[in-house]
């Protein structure tokens, strides 16, 4: 489990890239690419693969809740 002590501003201005690109990183909206991974991954002071898992984790989870949240507003009926 990754624990981030930073803000994303603060990992944004220390890695020169946007804010917003940063969080659609941490919540596994897009992918960052390979470079940024290790970038990333070195201000976060992680290993790669295990920040590889932890956006995964957070896109599945989002996917999940998508889901979900579809369901309850159009039930399928039989």
């Amino acid at each position: 489990m990754i624990t981030i002590n930073k803000t994303q501003v603060q990992i944004a201005e220390e890695l020169g890239i946007q804010q917003p690109s940063i969080s659609r990183w941490l919540n596994g909206i897009r992918f960052p690419s390979f470079q940024n991974i290790l970038l990333l991954s070195q201000c976060l002071e992680v290993d790669p693969q295990e920040l590889m898992v932890y956006i995964m984790t957070q896109r599945q989870m989002r996917k999940d809740n998508e889901n979900q949240q579809l369901e309850q507003v159009s039930p399928i009926q039989s």
